[in-house]
């Protein structure tokens, strides 16, 4: 998953990620108020994950202060061909048919 921005879409800049999250080398006291479920001044993986709606608008307001329009999170899966082969009940094992799918979010 990833932020993206404006008409047309482009990705948002790491540098406006860590301006969003970040005040100097550490997290924002709006992120970590935001985001520190146990309280203990850290935040860790599970802390960090965009899980609720208050968190994902936090990070969208702290954006779109820097001036970035029509914010949107995405989300892709690529298509890639499986070399697995199945085995079958009557004879050798065939090649796994090509996985295709794309998931936009």
């Amino acid at each position: 998953m990833y932020w993206v921005y404006g008409q047309p879409e482009r990705p948002v800049r790491q540098m406006d990620l860590q301006a969003a999250y970040l005040d100097g080398d550490s997290y924002r006291a709006d992120v970590m108020a935001a985001f520190d479920r146990n309280g203990d001044g850290r935040l860790d993986e599970t802390e960090l994950r965009l899980d609720t709606p208050e968190k994902e608008a936090l990070i969208k307001q702290n954006l779109e202060a820097l001036g970035l329009d029509n914010l949107q999170i995405k989300a892709e899966v690529q298509p890639y061909t499986s070399a697995t082969t199945l085995p079958t009940a009557s004879g050798p094992p065939k090649s796994a048919p090509p996985a295709t799918a794309v998931i936009r979010g």
